[in-house]
């Protein structure tokens, strides 16, 4: 099997999209032993900020109440001005003592409850320091706000069918010497009758930019070196064409790499459509982008050639 070649069990279904290139998301995935402790760090870090606030309230209040828990454990007078057996009054001087507030209303008095403190103490330099180094991960890491296109179009070109997307930046910044990479994948059947999901480039016209600030239209030469050459919207759909964009450059505020990506489906192309301009002079010679009709289509005119008779 090629380097480039993906072995499904089945066919993917219908007009399904991939939620990373090259990795399905209607796969089960058996037999993969999993690294919990390993991951962890990465799964905090991709998860939202929601999520991972209340992730971080529930491990400081469950460690408070575990401690809490101790401080019940080594019984009436362990902690002056406690009330006996009160749950709420331990839970809170935890609370004071991992977060080092010492109010002092509350004190403790026993050897263990000394020890527990001890403890706490040295757990709460631990955890602050944690949160604080996972809020500045991710803070600090670098994220792509980049627009595509929510169909690509295959329109004629100079006489010759192309296949365009929009992309644009939605940072009022710029990201430096921008690369541009498309990949389409599809069911094929090999020699030996073996099913198999394979990658093929498409090359792109104009697959760099100096720096991406507005927007920028990728253009793919449909001739007899691409594989859309000859096909049709039936074509496509039959093999579960996937067509996948990916963007990296350096964002010019970070001064780090930055990378994002997107994937289109047979049903996402319009076939003899173009894109609708956003460019706007006016008189001044100032120009406006409007970003209403970064989606937009519109056929064209002359009518490209017949989708049923391929591209």
């Amino acid at each position: 099997m090629a380097a480039d070649d993906q072995t499904p069990a089945e066919p993917l279904p219908a007009q399904s999209k991939t939620l990373m290139p090259g990795v399905r998301n209607d796969v089960t995935r058996v037999g993969m032993e999993r690294e919990i402790s390993g991951d962890l760090y990465h799964r905090v870090l991709v998860m939202p900020w929601t999520r991972f606030f209340l992730l971080l309230a529930a491990a400081y209040f469950s460690l408070n109440a575990v401690f809490a828990l101790g401080y019940l454990a080594c019984g009436e007078g362990a902690l002056i001005n406690a009330r006996p057996g009160s749950f709420s009054d331990t839970f809170y001087f935890s609370i004071h003592t991992m977060a080092t507030i010492g109010y002092g209303s509350i004190s403790p008095a026993s050897a263990g409850a000394n020890v527990i403190v001890a403890i706490e103490a040295f757990v709460g330099l631990v955890l602050t320091a944690v949160a604080t180094g996972l809020v500045f991960a991710k803070f600090a890491r670098p994220s792509a706000k980049i627009l595509f296109t929510e169909v690509a179009t295959i329109h004629q070109r100079d006489g010759v069918p192309h296949l365009a997307l929009r992309v644009a930046n939605r940072r009022n910044s710029r990201i430096v010497d921008a690369q541009f990479k498309m990949l389409l994948q599809r069911d094929e059947v090999t020699t030996e009758g073996d099913r198999i999901r394979r990658f093929r480039d498409m090359r792109l016209v104009n697959g760099n930019s100096p720096f991406l600030y507005l927007s920028w239209t990728l253009l793919h030469r449909i001739d007899a070196d691409s594989p859309l050459f000859g096909e049709t919207a039936a074509s496509l759909r039959a093999v579960n064409t996937e067509i996948l964009v990916m963007v990296m450059g350096q964002d010019e505020v970070f001064a780090q790499t930055i990378h994002a990506r997107h994937s289109y489906v047979a049903a996402d192309l319009r076939f003899g459509h173009k894109f609708v301009d956003m460019l706007v002079r006016d008189p001044g010679g100032s120009m406006t982008v409007d970003y209403t009709h970064f989606h937009e289509t519109t056929p064209q005119t002359p009518p490209a050639s017949d989708p049923g008779a391929g591209v």
